[in-house]
């Protein structure tokens, strides 16, 4: 690689120029990812720059240039879009693709002086590409590092082949101008110009950028290795090595939208499964890119799944219409635990004799899935214990992420949107990754909607009126209590929930319904700095049960209340209308509005906590007649009002 200029690299402080003004007003909170340029030049702080960009990503807005490149690169989760580093006078760019794992890896293989991008799984990678090169001229060498296989490159939510390489023309072309003459282009993924196919699609990039395109002819990674065995020209740039790495880079494509189990007709599901399976321990990756539309019918029986791979939806519905038809995860191995993962892919089974479309025996992750019918945020379904513990986390937690990295491999996590995800639906989550199991225990961690009661999902509020008369509610706790082995408990990780008599009165009742025994805190649960603990003093049982200790001391929040809002005057926007207090009125956990209006009467209306358009409100107090109103909702179904 080319040496380059001295790394000036930020944390989360704001960025000052010379006259003490701040050139950036956004936080740049963990996990915020930021390139500049531009603005350190004119503030000062570097004074050789010769380009005028600047760009921010995550909702970072503000540069001394005046241009807004606000989510130039996605603002998904951190990991999938960019690695914090700011070079001047850049000259090597590394591109990793989302789905390539255990990056920390590779990234430590990298030349410090060299940009690392790391792109967006949900959007065109070779638009990534050419958006950040458009602000980063000059460079002699891009590394891209990503899943192949014959003839075919996955970048972000393109999947580059023989037979669609033409329609990416301008785009890749529109790399060119920012390559320096005789710059380097290296593909890191396995098998990518093994034949004529393959090297015909790099010619083309070689053509359309001017640079010397270099790639394998074999496996690159694990039981392979990292050497570029082909090459349109001379290269100059010296290739990435990573020692040690525990996969490869092989990715096998799914095309035909139709699917009667044979594993013989190449491009199908099944053959991907069977070539995934034949692999050996080689870690693999099934991806989509279909001849049409979105869907794969599947109509005989899939061959089960049997080794350690990442299925990458992008976000198409397999749909199973046939006898036995099902995806079935089993290397048929007691003693071990195949790992498989589904992102963003949706699996609906037709067939009420076949329910469930998923039937898993392995390790199984789920990220941005539907299956059969309901959402999953995140799923960990390990299937080693014959009793396992279930732990359901609520979205709607401050920090849920950390709370979820904090669990044990051997438990079973469940991370729920409660704005879109019912009590049936949530029991048929527990009911499908129980897999006819019994659980030792089932673990609620959720917040607390006011004294001795906890917001459940919807708009279920759990207490001890609604545990007597809910009959939904009661239906609800009696299917957790049939999944729980005898002896078993139900533990809720919430403030306060068993405090006094009133909470006494909670937990009898609970127990009443379910049929077996209920925890939870008489105080405060969370993180002991903050006040809290993650003991269950009802029964003297640490919640930590479910948690790895140190990983747990990184969540940093109390499971209690929705936070309060102080109200402020927005008169300027709203015809009228003199002020609007935020805040949680009732108690329910949801964000609530009052609404002053001028030369009229108040009136307030509540938060349904409905996901989707407008909820109307309740009416909850009513001064006279002929107030103003106003509807309230999830306008952005992000699960928030």
């Amino acid at each position: 690689m080319y040496q380059l200029e001295e790394r000036i690299l930020f944390d989360g402080v704001g960025l000052y120029s010379n006259d003490n003004s701040p050139l950036i007003s956004a936080d740049l909170s963990p996990g915020n990812v930021l390139v500049v340029s531009d603005i350190i030049k004119d503030s000062g702080i570097v004074s050789d720059r010769t380009s005028a960009d600047s760009f921010a990503v995550s909702g970072i807005q503000e540069s001394n240039s005046g241009m807004n490149y606000s989510d130039i690169l996605g603002t998904g989760d951190a990991s999938a879009d960019f690695k914090v580093t700011i070079e001047d006078n850049q000259k090597d760019v590394v591109f990793i693709d989302s789905s390539v794992r255990d990056t920390e890896q590779i990234t430590s293989s990298i030349n410090s002086n060299a940009d690392v991008v790391f792109l967006n799984s949900s959007e065109s990678g070779v638009e990534q590409i050419g958006q950040y090169l458009s602000a980063n001229s000059g460079v002699n060498a891009i590394h891209i590092v990503s899943e192949g296989n014959y003839a075919q490159i996955m970048l972000g939510k393109d999947v580059i082949t023989a037979r669609n390489i033409d329609q990416y023309r301008e785009a890749i072309a529109s790399w060119q101008p920012h390559l320096t003459s005789g710059a380097d282009i290296l593909f890191y993924g396995c098998d990518i110009a093994k034949d004529a196919l393959g090297q015909g699609v790099l010619g083309k990039v070689a053509d359309w950028t001017g640079a010397d395109v270099a790639a394998s002819t074999d496996t690159t990674g694990l039981q392979g290795d990292w050497d570029l065995e082909y090459s349109t020209g001379n290269i100059e740039t010296a290739s990435i090595t990573v020692h040690s790495y525990d996969h490869n880079l092989a990715t096998y494509t799914v095309t035909k939208i139709t699917d009667n189990g044979n594993i013989d007709t190449a491009g199908s599901l099944s053959w991907a499964i069977a070539q995934s399976n034949a692999s050996g321990e080689i870690d693999d990756t099934i991806g989509f890119n279909l001849s049409s539309g979105n869907t794969v019918t599947v109509s005989g029986e899939l061959p089960a799944i049997a080794d350690d791979v990442v299925i990458e939806g992008s976000d198409t519905v397999v749909a199973f219409e046939g006898e036995n038809s099902a995806l079935t995860i089993n290397d048929g191995i007691d003693s071990s635990q195949i790992k498989v993962t589904l992102n963003d892919i949706s699996l609906e089974n037709a067939s009420a004799e076949n329910y469930p479309s998923v039937i898993n025996h392995e390790d199984l992750t789920v990220t941005a899935s539907s299956i059969d019918g309901v959402e999953y945020v995140y799923a960990r379904i390990p299937n080693a214990d014959l009793t396992p513990k279930v732990l359901l986390v609520s979205s709607a937690l401050e920090d849920v992420d950390d709370l979820v990295a904090a669990a044990k491999d051997n438990v079973i996590v469940l991370q729920y949107n409660p704005a879109t995800t019912d009590m049936t639906e949530l029991s048929g989550m527990v009911e499908n990754a129980l897999n006819g199991r019994k659980a030792s225990s089932i673990a609620f961690a959720t917040h607390s909607s006011g004294e001795n009661q906890f917001y459940l999902t919807g708009s279920e509020t759990v207490s001890y009126n609604s545990t007597l008369s809910d009959t939904n509610q009661q239906e609800f706790w009696k299917s957790i209590g049939a999944r729980i082995a005898e002896g078993g408990r139900i533990d809720l990780l919430a403030c306060n929930l068993a405090e006094g008599n009133i909470g006494s009165i909670l937990m009898a009742e609970l127990e009443a319904v379910s049929g077996v025994n209920v925890a939870a805190s008489t105080d405060a649960t969370g993180n002991p700095e903050n006040g809290g603990n993650w003991t269950l003093e009802t029964d003297n049982i640490s919640s930590d049960i479910y948690f790895n200790s140190e990983a747990l001391k990184y969540y940093s929040e109390l499971m209690g209340a929705s936070p309060t809002f102080a109200g402020y005057d927005i008169s300027s926007d709203s015809q009228n209308s003199t002020s609007i207090a935020f805040g949680d009125l009732n108690n329910d956990g949801f964000l609530d509005i009052a609404v002053a209006n001028y030369a009229q009467v108040n009136r307030y209306y509540l938060s349904l906590g409905a996901a989707g358009g407008y909820a109307a409100g309740v009416n909850i107090s009513e001064v006279a007649q002929n107030s103003q109103s106003i509807a309230l909702g999830d306008l952005n179904n992000d699960g928030f009002l």
